[in-house]
């Protein structure tokens, strides 16, 4: 072979082993990101489940609460000697349940949108790090 056909096979085989570098290179951090955006997906959803968790907690006990306002208030009513006396305490009743409701609704509000940054968080993270690699191999 002459030494032309002998640098051209050289050439030729660099060539190849570069571009399977190349490849074989983008495959591995393809396969990484993968598996880091699997991760995130999978820690966002122990999140999730921890966050519907708490807040079912907290609908639990709120309930077993306005059970037994009930029950109490069902007490001081069998005890009332005149339907003034009834008017009252249903009235104070309502109102107390009013804004215990109210406050309640805010509090598992607060949980939810506090739960809901929280969840997203380690998907944020992943989809921020893939774009800003995705921007650095371009430039």
């Amino acid at each position: 072979m002459s030494t032309n056909n002998k640098s051209a096979k050289n050439q030729a085989e660099e060539m190849f082993k570069s571009a399977f570098d190349q490849m074989s290179g983008g495959m591995d951090a393809f396969t990484n990101m993968s598996k880091t955006g699997f991760d995130a997906f999978v820690n966002a959803a122990g999140r999730s489940a921890k966050c519907a968790e708490e807040m079912m907690s907290e609908v639990m006990n709120y309930s077993r609460y306005n059970m037994e306002a009930g029950v109490s208030c069902v007490k001081e009513m069998a005890n009332v000697r005149s339907v003034d006396q009834l008017v009252s305490l249903q009235t104070q009743f309502s109102k107390q349940y009013f804004e215990d409701c109210v406050k309640q609704m805010t509090r598992l509000s607060d949980m939810a949108v506090t739960g809901s940054k929280n969840i997203v968080q380690p998907i944020n993270e992943c989809v921020t790090k893939a774009t800003e690699s995705v921007f650095k191999k371009a430039a």
